[in-house]
């Protein structure tokens, strides 16, 4: 979002409103609607009104941006992440083990940034996201492979089918048993 302002300001600057027109619309294609949107509209249509955090997305729709160089780093590896996973979602939906990327759990050698895996899952666009070493590969029906180079340091990217069953109310793989609510779920129905 700091970017996009300096590039904006530099643009109106210099008179020239078509790179303005350009990149404006590039980054609510591409960064919101394509990443932002596409993230927290489970978190939106599904959480409590007053859940701490739908609060923060409604807050940072208000207020986004990126100045802070750590987060600014944070995004760019998870960035580089969910285009990884995101590419191990589509050979599972090409081979038609899949519909949708909430059916698989993603497990990682490294968990990055200061994102607990709820949040995690969310922005991979998975169901969940577990530490490498406790994924059971032998138990799982299939797999896909990858690694990714992020700041000299090999993350180790594994995924498959989710364990889980699917929540009918937010359509996670999260729940404990077929046709039951998600904790997540089971605890908004309860609060309202």
């Amino acid at each position: 979002m700091s970017h996009l302002e300096s590039v904006v300001q530099e643009a109106y600057g210099s008179h020239i409103f078509n790179r303005v027109l350009h990149s404006t619309t590039t980054f609510a294609t591409s960064t919101l609607s394509a990443f932002y949107f596409d993230i927290i509209k489970d978190t939106m249509y599904c959480d409590a009104l007053e859940s701490p955090t739908r609060r923060a997305i409604v807050a940072v729709l208000y207020h986004l941006s990126w100045l802070n160089p750590t987060v600014k780093s944070e995004m760019s590896q998870i960035i580089s992440l969910r285009a990884e996973v995101q590419r191990l979602v589509e050979n599972a939906r090409a081979e038609k083990r899949i519909k949708v990327g909430n059916q698989t759990e993603v497990y990682l050698s490294k968990i990055l940034g200061s994102e607990n895996g709820g949040t995690l899952s969310a922005l991979l666009g998975v169901s969940s996201v577990g530490d490498l070493s406790s994924a059971d590969k032998s138990a799982m029906e299939w797999t896909y492979e990858s690694s990714l180079e992020i700041e000299n340091e090999t993350i180790s990217i594994l995924l498959g089918p989710a364990t889980r069953s699917q929540c009918p109310r937010c359509w996670l793989y999260n729940a404990e048993r077929e046709n039951s609510l998600c904790s997540r779920c089971e605890e908004v129905i309860n609060v309202t």
